[in-house]
């Protein structure tokens, strides 16, 4: 092993690597995870109720951006 800091690896993670794997991490669970779960608890009308969600989230996001 080579014992020359200038050839090891830094081992940090910046601003913008840490606010990429978050958003990667709730984009990845929003997609993948939370449908399932909600599909295995409610059944079929599951996609009625994650579209009410869907809506009821816009209408929280429109009140947030209106708001300034």
């Amino acid at each position: 092993m080579a014992e020359n800091n200038a050839e090891r690896l830094k081992r940090v993670v910046g601003i913008k690597a840490l606010a990429t794997t978050v958003v990667n991490f709730t984009i990845g669970a929003g997609i993948f995870a939370l449908p399932g779960l909600v599909g295995a608890e409610l059944g079929a009308p599951a996609i009625l109720k994650v579209y009410f969600c869907s809506l009821m989230l816009k209408a929280d996001q429109h009140c947030v951006m209106s708001s300034g």
